[in-house]
């Protein structure tokens, strides 16, 4: 028996077991006796940086309600089916209305958002769409966030209008929609009442989810971000129209914005569709897009 089995074992006899364990180790680390495996007592996090971190948020809904962003609207849109108020989840109480037939989903792990419970809204272009209750100035500078699955060109996903309910506002912008050649949209107004928009460059494709994000203010312009990744921006649009309106979802009067739409109503899926009073940065950007993968 070598000199440190001895030590070892004279310690260890008639001591109670965790201690006598602790005492072991202490020994052994002593004298230098190493297990010969360490793989429960070493590890290492290697990448091309050589670091590691944590995502800012692990779902849409953590992501959307996040206080620092400013939300001035933020619904989940996964309520039940037949479901008649779209819960804000914002901290403003602008909560909104399911008007027309209220459709729902049931959802994969390959649909948008999927650690967030819950179903996905399905406006099916059959005069289903949301608007908010309460009348509110239109903000100054804004981010729009949206995610969606389109089944057909054309069509509103959110947006800013000066009616409730009307059929044909008079006023729509701050808006995000589909045009008839299945490209995403980001309209605005400026001060004189003129229309802009930037649109991205891909067509979409039917039956895939995608997460959209539009930002304006009068230091950035207009930005359109698709997936995470900026796709268009017009720098020289650096003022906004003002009024007092609601947000809809889902439907808007779309007549002289870009190209003419075959239908005003969104026909597709939607869930976490929001509106904050803070322009996103890229960072922001990409850690609500990894929210939802």
């Amino acid at each position: 028996m070598t000199p440190t089995a001895r030590v070892i074992r004279r310690l260890s006899v008639g001591w109670p077991g965790a201690v006598g364990l602790a005492v072991i180790v202490a020994v052994a680390i002593v004298f230098g006796v190493v297990p010969s495996t360490s793989g429960g007592f070493l590890a290492q996090v290697a990448n091309t940086t050589n670091t590691a971190g944590t995502a800012p948020y692990f779902t849409c809904r953590a992501a959307i309600s996040d206080p620092a962003l400013g939300p001035l609207v933020a619904l989940p849109l996964t309520e039940a089916a037949g479901s008649t108020t779209a819960s804000d989840i914002s901290g403003t109480a602008n909560t909104g209305t399911y008007r027309g037939p209220m459709t729902t989903t049931t959802l994969t792990a390959a649909d948008a958002c999927p650690r967030d419970s819950g179903t996905a809204w399905q406006p099916r272009a059959t005069a289903s769409y949301i608007t908010t209750a309460t009348s509110r100035l239109a903000p100054a500078q804004y981010t729009l966030e949206v995610w969606f699955l389109t089944l057909s060109t054309g069509g509103k996903l959110v947006g800013f209008g000066d009616s409730i309910t009307a059929s044909f506002p008079l006023t729509t912008d701050r808006q995000l929609f589909i045009d008839n050649t299945r490209n995403l949209v980001f309209g605005a107004l400026d001060s004189s009442d003129v229309k802009h928009t930037i649109t991205a460059p891909t067509v979409l494709s039917t039956g895939t989810w995608y997460h959209a994000v539009a930002t304006f203010s009068p230091a950035t312009g207009m930005r359109l971000y698709l997936n995470g990744s900026l796709v268009a921006s017009d720098a020289t649009v650096t003022t906004s129209w003002s009024y007092f309106g609601y947000w809809r979802f889902g439907y808007d009067n779309l007549t002289g914005w870009a190209a003419p739409t075959p239908s005003y109503f969104f026909h597709g899926t939607m869930r976490f569709a929001a509106a904050y009073s803070t322009v996103f940065t890229q960072a922001q950007v990409t850690a609500h897009y990894d929210a939802g993968r």
